[in-house]
């Protein structure tokens, strides 16, 4: 197994075979393995490399193909949560989440959206704030989840859709 736990390191591991658990530090929200098959005697590779899809660039490139955050227009850039962030929820409890962005001009009010879809169709929370921040607190089932915001200007018109961020959430069952 080679791993990287950013873009540009790359670490490689030597396991035990019958080793089913496997602990990598991990302090930067990125991991990509690669598999193969090695001869433990001589090290020579048996097989080719496995191939891995990130979560995060796949559900990234879906949202992109629905178009948010029109070019040339001033949109909100979501800053938090961060970039490939996961949620746990421990025995599907609430998530406590906060959004927030940056927006060069100040807007009387924003609106949030999260949904289940990268086109936003399937809303799963929508809210109307005065400032540039959300706080959100609820139960989301496992999964890849999709959020954006605009700005309401003053005249009731609506400003362009910022970019969608993605986030997902994993569920673990207390011990």
């Amino acid at each position: 197994v080679t791993y990287k736990t950013d873009k540009n390191s790359e670490k490689e591991i030597v396991n035990d075979t019958n080793s089913n658990n496997l602990k990598v530090e991990n302090k930067t929200c990125y991991l990509e393995w690669i598999v193969r098959v090695v001869d433990p005697k001589t090290k020579r590779h048996l097989s080719s490399n496995s191939t891995t899809v990130d979560w995060y660039d796949a559900a990234r490139r879906l949202a992109n193909l629905h178009g948010t955050g029109q070019a040339g227009m001033a949109y909100p850039e979501i800053t938090r949560p961060e970039a490939r962030k996961t949620f746990i929820s421990v025995n599907n409890s609430p998530l406590f989440i906060v959004m927030s962005w940056k927006y060069d001009k100040d807007a009387p009010a924003y609106q949030v959206e999260v949904s289940k879809k990268p086109d936003m169709s399937n809303l799963v929370y929508e809210k109307r704030v005065d400032r540039k921040r959300a706080v959100i607190n609820q139960k989301f089932k496992p999964g890849i989840y999709f959020m954006r915001v605009r700005a309401i200007a003053e005249d009731v018109t609506q400003e362009s859709w910022s970019e969608v961020e993605v986030f997902r959430v994993i569920n673990r069952k207390a011990r």
